[in-house]
């Protein structure tokens, strides 16, 4: 770990482990991951403490910053407009509601670089190994009536109004800026899996399904938590993304490259999925998916085994 030539600072660090204290004056309410704050302690975020109190987000406590690499031989920007909060600031709320934040992520390659020798390649399609720019933005939240369950959709332009109105007023108001870092990772373009259904938005639902239950096994693959990567699986691109949830990388999505680890892992979730057969697997399977996922499945068990399969093949062979 004192050598200079490693990187990583710490060991397996992700971008979701510092955590971040709720505030309500000088008292402390709860402790949030940094990444969370997209979901659970948006701009005004409602959720339910262990005091079985509602606190609303009223603003946050922090600075601006840019990380960067701090290996000596290279000054590249690992983090561009990473905000640093310290604390989130938040209020007793009458209300009897709570809320969700919902984003949208972005990908995009920076840099190809050349594999560690030891990596596998696929048998079939195109493996890229490289940096990539990673950008989470906010998109608004949904708003829940605990009493009614009644739901109701809360856009960022909405926010922003506020936002504006507050600023004019000489008033604070929170507000969310992009989460943004450079990282290491790797896209496979593992070519066209013939579906029974052709829709766009039905094979990305899928694909969205499958990688929500793979990225369990990835992580099991490397023994890591699943916030130590990110995944992604888009059917009508046929494209597998795998990145290092940590500004400059954690090393795990090229751990998986290597000594059959990912190959390793499309068989045990083809061994996991294979026991959803017969009398009451739809019901099995969803309640599976739940409790790895916290979703319902929009899909059966066998057509997120037919993609896994041609996955697996299309890898291995």
């Amino acid at each position: 770990m004192a050598d200079e030539a490693w990187v990583h600072k710490g060991f397996r660090a992700s971008v979701g482990q510092e955590k971040i204290p709720l505030m309500e004056g000088e008292r402390e309410v709860a402790r949030i991951e940094d990444v969370a704050i997209f979901r659970d302690a948006h701009p005004e975020a409602v959720f339910l403490g262990h005091d079985s109190v509602r606190y609303r987000v009223v603003d946050y406590q922090g600075e601006w910053k840019v990380a960067r690499w701090e290996h000596p031989d290279s000054d590249a920007v690992l983090g561009k407009w990473l905000r640093c909060i310290k604390a989130v600031t938040v209020e007793r709320e009458p209300k009897w509601v709570t809320t969700r934040g919902s984003w949208d992520e972005c990908f995009k390659q920076y840099e190809i670089k050349r594999f560690t020798d030891g990596n596998g390649y696929p048998k079939k399609g195109c493996l890229e190994f490289g940096v990539w720019d990673y950008v989470r933005k906010w998109q608004g939240y949904t708003e829940i009536d605990l009493r009614t369950k009644q739901k109701r959709k809360v856009t960022l332009p909405e926010v922003t109004q506020r936002f504006n109105l507050a600023l004019e007023r000489g008033d604070r108001f929170p507000f969310l800026h992009n989460l943004s870092y450079r990282t290491q990772g790797w896209q496979w373009d593992f070519g066209t899996v013939a579906l029974p259904r052709s829709d766009v938005e039905l094979q990305r639902s899928l694909g969205n399904l499958v990688s929500a239950v793979l990225e369990h096994f990835l992580a099991e693959a490397v023994e890591s938590r699943v916030a130590d990567m990110g995944v992604q699986l888009d059917l009508p691109s046929h494209e597998l993304l795998v990145l290092d949830s940590t500004p400059g990388g954690n090393g795990l999505s090229e751990a998986l490259l290597s000594e059959g680890r990912l190959g390793t892992a499309l068989e045990n979730l083809l061994r996991a999925l294979s026991k959803f057969k017969g009398k009451g697997a739809a019901k099995r399977f969803e309640k599976y998916v739940l409790a790895l996922c916290h979703e319902k499945p929009g899909h059966s068990a066998e057509e997120v085994m037919h993609v896994v399969r041609e996955l697996h093949v299309r890898w291995a062979g």
